[in-house]
């Protein structure tokens, strides 16, 4: 497990990338603020399953 902490106005998919360098999860689980295409393909290239429910 990882955590970063970030000052209310930045947006929370910026922090992302930088926290997988810190864990090899075998998912990963986050809110609807997380739902970009880019980035869960990010994390299917890396073989990490993405629990991210649709913005739709």
């Amino acid at each position: 497990m990882a955590l970063f902490l970030t000052p209310g106005q930045r947006a929370d998919i910026t922090e992302a990338e930088p926290l997988l360098d810190e864990v090899d999860p075998e998912a990963f689980i986050a809110d609807k603020a997380y739902d970009a295409d880019p980035l869960i393909e990010k994390f299917e290239g890396r073989g990490i399953t993405p629990v991210i429910p649709s913005k739709e």
